[in-house]
């Protein structure tokens, strides 16, 4: 099994309505000067391939087919250790 971290983010300029809220949230609650730049989503994937670049080449196919929007968001794929993914689950 090959790991790999996903972070996955809004395009530059598209409309973040997450950060928007969460910025809002900080300033109603006494955190003036501060804000959520950016929302987004964090995902550790395990892919059955023995080969490393076979296995980012799956991993990627997997991020354009199910789980990122290519019109609204950006992402980045990075191998990670088996024992970084073991850590995540805790």
């Amino acid at each position: 099994m090959k790991n790999f971290e996903l972070i996955v983010r809004p395009r530059p300029g598209a409309r973040d309505p997450q950060a928007e809220a969460v910025s809002a949230a900080m300033a109603d609650s006494g955190f003036a000067g501060c804000q959520a730049d950016s929302v987004g989503r964090y995902l550790i994937l395990s892919v059955a391939e023995g080969d490393a670049e076979a296995a980012a080449a799956r991993a990627h196919q997997i991020c354009r087919a199910m789980l990122v929007n290519p019109n609204l968001e950006c992402y980045e794929l990075r191998p990670v250790a088996a024992a970084k993914s073991a850590e995540a689950a805790q």
